[in-house]
């Protein structure tokens, strides 16, 4: 009678400790799937996050390039403006020089006024 009593009880600690390790082993099954899902939404933020990064990265180039060339462009610009301008007023000094007569007053003036420039045309100008 002890002996069944004591094989009951051995079978009744049994039961529990294996209801107990199930239940254990179901918990951490559920909670390794439930951290697997938070990695893959993890990973899936992350991904999405880069793509972002990488296009923001990907417009902010494309401004710049285009601010560049549009600098350039006016750079250019401003440069042929500034010889065409250059070109006239040579032209214009050119004509004036041509028509001074060096011994009339301006035409005395002028050549005091001209020694301190590399030359007659720079001077003009």
């Amino acid at each position: 009678k002890s002996q069944s009593l004591d094989n009951k009880s051995s079978d009744l600690r049994d039961d529990l400790l294996n209801n107990i390790k199930n239940k254990y082993q179901s918990k951490k099954q559920k909670e390794s799937h439930s951290n697997q899902i938070q990695v893959n939404l993890s990973s899936e933020k992350s991904q999405n996050l880069l793509s972002d990064l990488k296009h923001q990265y990907q417009t902010k180039k494309q401004s710049q390039s285009k601010n560049l060339q549009q600098n350039q462009e006016e750079i250019r610009y401003a440069e042929q403006k500034r010889q065409q301008k250059r070109k006239l007023l040579t032209r214009k000094a050119e004509t004036w020089l041509e028509n001074l007569d060096p011994s009339s007053d301006e035409g005395f003036w002028f050549e005091e006024f001209a020694a301190s420039y590399s030359s007659k045309l720079e001077a003009a100008i």
